[in-house]
């Protein structure tokens, strides 16, 4: 992956790049709900090194022009989401981890929300009172496409009682949306990210 970094910003100018670590496995791997790692309900030996070892070793090799962010989910395969979180104190305790140890600065936070059915729970997004982003801009993956702008009010409504200042993004990334193609999936997205600022 050194490697890989190296060719990327000899090919690419540093200041027209950004990189998003995308963090799923290990978030699984340190819930231990990946039955190829540990057995079901246990983390798996060294799971937090595997998270914890390249966030220290490979981002700060990331030219400082170059835009960096962290993407921590529970992923969306086979099923949305493939493991539901109690939390988000988890993903939290990552985030945390890697804006204080990347060796960079870090420019946003991409942390996945909860089903809708936890939109008003507040315990699901108490841990937000201890994120510490620093300078990075965070995210919260409340846009779900099973109730749209409605659901996204409430879940926003429920997340700023712990966090003052966040944008609103898909759960998962823009793959797995429904839409008739891209365009369509983004403009539901943007019609979805200027309802949260009413």
């Amino acid at each position: 992956m050194a490697r890989e970094l190296t060719r990327l910003t000899a090919a690419i100018p540093p200041a027209d790049l950004a990189i998003q670590w995308d963090v799923c496995y290990e978030v699984l791997d340190i819930e231990g709900v990946l039955a190829w790692t540990a057995p079901r309900g246990e983390t798996a030996p060294g799971a937090w090194e595997r998270f914890a070892g390249p966030v220290g070793r490979l981002t700060r090799l990331i030219p400082a022009d170059v835009l960096v962010g962290y993407h921590l989910c529970y992923g969306t395969f086979p099923e949305w989401p493939m493991y539901e979180a109690r939390d988000m104190g988890l993903l939290v305790r990552m985030a945390n981890y890697a804006v204080a140890n990347s060796g960079r600065m870090v420019d946003w936070l991409h942390l996945a929300g909860p089903r809708y059915l936890r939109s008003e729970d507040d315990r699901f997004f108490q841990a937000l009172d201890s994120l510490e982003p620093g300078d990075a801009r965070v995210y919260l993956g409340i846009v779900l496409p099973v109730d749209g702008i409605p659901g996204l009010r409430r879940r926003k409504a429920t997340a700023s009682r712990h966090l003052a200042d966040f944008g609103v993004a898909m759960y998962c990334g823009f793959g797995r949306q429904p839409g008739k193609d891209g365009m369509q999936t983004m403009r539901d997205h943007r019609q979805a990210a200027l309802a949260a600022r009413e």
